[in-house]
């Protein structure tokens, strides 16, 4: 015969169990989306945007989410064959080349493209400045819409691509070249990195502004307006602002 103590004390080891068992087994774990950024090694601004942005945005719908830096052309190899799910910062033409990404339809950031150079004399405003010019121009392979860009107003016999963003600041210090074009950011990042091996460095100009978005790989095609729609959200209530200044003020380190 149980007596109210014999049952409290029943009812307190099986509770006491439960919460036991409930601690040991594992907690359900979010399915992860591995990101490629096109952008190398280097750090900065717009990796850390992304990634704030992107851990807020797809969790939200539910998902962990890893941005991978990898060369450009390489970030486009690995989204094409599908071995990550998507990119993070192509412009809005990226998909027109690449049918088997799916743009979320949002701008995420926006990138200014530029022209450095070792000449003061070169002065450089948007792309049509570099017309007619007698110019040895080089941009870093995989950015497609800057090789387009350059194609309609460079000769081939002056064009050339640089298989990194290192590369292509270093053939231009060394006089091989005398324009190199990449985004404003990570010029002036090996600008201030390395300011002995790029004293001879300056900014020509600006070329373009361009907007960044996030690409899903078609097996994702059904998240992508779901993303866009939550971007969509954080631009309206200030996130994407706060965010973007979170971003700034943590790689300011890196631009002094």
């Amino acid at each position: 015969m149980y007596t109210q103590r014999s049952i409290g004390n029943r009812m307190a080891a099986a509770l006491m169990c439960t919460a036991l068992w409930l601690a040991a087994s594992p907690v359900a774990a979010r399915d992860k989306l591995v990101l490629a950024r096109p952008a190398d090694k280097e750090s900065g601004y717009t990796r850390r945007l992304l990634q704030l942005v992107s851990k807020d945005a797809f969790g939200q719908l539910g998902y962990d989410v890893e941005i991978r830096n990898y060369p450009p052309l390489r970030a486009s190899h690995e989204a094409d064959a599908g071995h990550v799910d998507g990119e993070a910062g192509r412009t809005a033409q990226y998909g027109e080349r690449h049918p088997v990404l799916v743009r979320a339809d949002e701008v995420v950031v926006v990138a200014g493209i530029a022209a450095f150079s070792t000449d003061p004399a070169i002065q450089l405003d948007g792309w049509d400045s570099l017309k007619d010019k007698p110019y040895r121009v080089t941009y870093r392979s995989g950015y497609e819409l800057t090789r387009s860009r350059l194609e309609r107003v460079v000769p081939p016999a002056q064009l050339s691509a640089a298989a990194s963003g290192q590369l292509g600041m270093q053939s231009l210090a060394l006089g091989r070249s005398d324009i190199y074009v990449d985004t404003q950011e990570f010029g002036q990042l090996m600008m201030d990195s390395m300011p002995e091996r790029y004293s001879n460095v300056r900014m020509a100009g600006w070329m373009e502004q361009l907007p960044l978005y996030f690409y899903l790989h078609q097996r994702h095609a059904a998240l992508a307006p779901r993303l866009a729609a939550v971007l969509r959200q954080m631009r309206s209530d200030g996130a994407l602002d706060r965010y973007a200044e979170q971003a700034y003020l943590e790689s300011a380190p890196r631009r002094r």
